[in-house]
């Protein structure tokens, strides 16, 4: 549980770091797309009025013209329509038109970083189109736009992203355990390996030597020496790997084995140096001491305490 936990924390932390500093970047590219799809509309709008509009303007009559603009901002998101003249006087407007906005200062909604116009109530977005009559400016068309809805939609992209992240730390958290409590063992050899530069910065020029245990005994090392490669078990190997066992809790495990130990000995009680993992006939100086010590040490680990046993 604590190397999960060395992996996880960290990942959650690096994920929500990542969170913390993207949900500013999400809201500032999703009002973008919301400005360009108002000025979008704002283009079609005004194309789409023009001729409606100068045949209002032939007329004379600004009580049609605000009725006309009156239909166009059933549009929920319309928020105002009005028409300035170019002689600067109040604009023919619906009556939701901003007071801010002055038929007389209209060249600075000109550049779009400018037609943003934050009111008491709402925030709104202006667009400018001009109005041509007989090939001569006749006007501005004034379209201002609520844009309220960027505060709900960005609320809403927030919690959707707070979910993706919520939903993909599980996800990986989950990998990251599984993947660190079936591959650590094999993970910290290949990191070893490469730290050492092998198969990277020097080519390994032998095979990469096997498992030391071969059946029921370990080897002291499987490589060629000037003898060949070894053929016979190590006997104190085998003991060291039985408590090991016993050190893990696998007592049973190494109960078994150290059984399968003393089934070795000979008539007398006693171990050689070196065993044959196939035939288990023993090898090498006879008696050894080291064979017999760990003999000793596994017994005296897998016997019960006296207090236990009395």
């Amino acid at each position: 549980m604590r190397l999960s936990l060395r992996f996880i924390v960290p990942l959650l932390l690096a994920l929500a770091a990542f969170a913390y500093a993207l949900v500013p970047f999400v809201d500032g590219l999703t009002q973008q797309w919301f400005v360009r799809d108002v000025e979008l509309r704002s283009t079609l709008v005004a194309n789409s009025v023009q001729e409606q509009l100068r045949d209002l303007l032939r007329a004379g009559n600004s009580t049609r013209m605000t009725q006309f603009f009156t239909r166009l901002t059933q549009d929920e998101r319309l928020f105002a329509v009005g028409f300035c003249a170019p002689q600067g006087r109040a604009p023919v407007a619906t009556r939701s038109f901003p007071a801010e906005i002055k038929c007389a200062d209209l060249e600075k909604f000109a550049e779009p970083a400018a037609r943003q116009l934050g009111t008491a109530r709402s925030s709104l977005h202006v667009t400018i189109s001009p109005v041509e009559l007989d090939g001569v400016s006749a006007g501005s068309l004034v379209l201002v736009h609520d844009m309220s809805f960027i505060g709900r939609r960005s609320a809403e992209t927030r919690k959707y992203l707070f979910y993706l992240f919520v939903g993909l730390s599980v996800v990986v958290s989950l990998i990251t355990v599984v993947i660190a409590q079936l591959s650590w063992r094999g993970w910290v050899q290949g990191l070893r390996a490469l730290m050492r530069g092998e198969g990277l910065l020097r080519p390994s020029g032998k095979d990469e030597p096997s498992e030391l245990r071969r059946g029921d005994f370990v080897f002291r090392y499987v490589d060629e020496d000037g003898f060949g490669k070894p053929q016979n078990a190590f006997l104190v190997c085998t003991f060291w790997y039985v408590s090991a066992l016993a050190a893990l809790g696998r007592r049973d495990e190494a109960r078994a084995l150290f059984e399968t130990l003393l089934a070795c000995r000979n008539r007398h009680g006693l171990l050689a140096e070196h065993i044959d993992p196939l035939t288990r006939e023993q090898w090498g100086n006879f008696v050894q001491t080291y064979s017999m010590v760990g003999l000793i040490g596994c017994a005296v680990r897998l016997s019960m305490r006296w207090d236990q046993a009395f």
